[in-house]
């Protein structure tokens, strides 16, 4: 919370929000080492197992898999219908998003990927919605004032299938080669978003 301060000033009630990130997991343990040194002494191998699990189980929803490692050859169309080819955007750190507009927390995470794309002009936002048609995305982005980077459509959720995205939102973190650095299961906090585009701009890879 400390390394974010200033964001989660902006929005206070975020820092509540653990499951969308923008916390050190040295500061976690940190916090719950104190904690079992007060609970009582049959208590503490629980509360330690549990945060073990809990940790464990954020790890393997965001960790890639062997064969989640690049940008798949998938050419998409944006909201003009024209092909966009997926492999285009190498060559400058990516964050690639699957949305819906029917999902809530797909349409929380808009503005604030608007907002981010523009402070980070360095790095490539790509918003890619799934099983919907042109005329729903175009009509809802029409209707929400949004100005968004990189609107693609994917009406078969055909990206979804090949990324094993069992839900909405998915947000999928590339550096400048193509490599896959990092996923995101659920809804982004500003600080988490933040902190992991920060670290695509710092990558190697991401360097000119």
């Amino acid at each position: 919370m400390l390394e974010h301060g200033g964001t989660y000033l902006q929005e206070p009630l975020s820092v509540l929000y653990l499951w969308q990130g923008g916390f050190s997991p040295l500061w976690g343990l940190a916090a719950a080492a104190l904690y079992t040194l007060r609970v009582r002494e049959r208590a503490a191998p629980l509360v330690a197992a549990a945060g073990l699990a809990a940790w464990g189980l954020s790890a393997a929803l965001t960790a890639p898999s062997a064969t989640e490692t690049t940008l798949p050859p998938l050419t998409l169309t944006n909201l003009a219908g024209e092909p966009v080819a997926l492999g285009a955007f190498a060559g400058k750190p990516l964050v690639l998003n699957l949305w819906a507009t029917w999902c809530p927390p797909c349409r929380r995470e808009l503005p604030l990927f608007a907002e981010t794309a523009e402070r980070f002009p360095e790095v490539t936002f790509a918003l890619v919605s799934q099983g919907e048609s042109g005329a729903q995305v175009a009509g809802f982005v029409a209707e929400q004032g949004l100005s968004l980077p990189n609107v693609l459509l994917d009406p078969g959720a055909e990206l979804g299938r090949q990324w094993r995205a069992a839900g909405l939102p998915n947000t999928f973190f590339f550096a400048a080669d193509g490599t896959l650095v990092y996923r995101h299961v659920g809804e982004l906090s500003r600080a988490r978003l933040e902190a992991l585009v920060r670290q695509l701009g710092e990558a190697p890879e991401a360097r000119p």
